[in-house]
C-alpha cells in the first residue's frame, strides 16, 4: 500500500489526467477478482467474504464510495439483526476475496 500511495502522489504525471481510484487503485484490487467489476472497480453488489493476513474472516457488501487509497470498507451484519461496517482494511491486510454463498 505504502508504494502504491507514493504512486498516486505522481499519478497526474504519469498517467494525464486519470483519476488514481478508477485507474491505480482499480489495478490494485484487481488482484482479487470477487471484488471489481471490470469498468466499475469494486463492485457493491456482491456479498464477499474477506480473509485477512492474521487469519480473521469479515462477511460484507464493499462500499466503494468509502474504500479509498487501498484501504477496503464492508458493510455487513455486525450482530444478528443489526448492520455496521467492518475495516477499513489496508490492500496489504487482504490475503483473499470470495463472494459469499448464499
Amino acid at each position: 500500500r505504502s508504494d502504491l500511495l507514493l504512486a498516486e502522489n505522481e499519478w497526474v504525471d504519469i498517467a494525464g489526467k486519470a483519476d488514481p481510484e478508477k485507474t491505480l487503485w482499480a489495478w490494485a484490487w484487481n488482484r482479487f477478482p470477487d471484488l471489481v467489476h471490470a469498468d466499475l472497480g469494486i463492485d457493491e453488489t456482491s456479498e464477499v467474504v474477506v480473509v485477512l493476513t492474521d487469519g480473521r474472516e469479515v462477511r460484507g457488501y464493499p462500499d466503494a464510495r468509502r474504500s479509498r487509497q487501498g484501504r477496503l470498507t464492508l458493510l455487513g451484519e455486525v450482530e444478528p439483526g443489526q448492520r455496521g461496517d467492518f475495516g477499513p482494511y489496508s490492500i496489504d491486510e487482504v490475503r483473499s476475496v470470495r463472494r459469499a454463498s448464499l
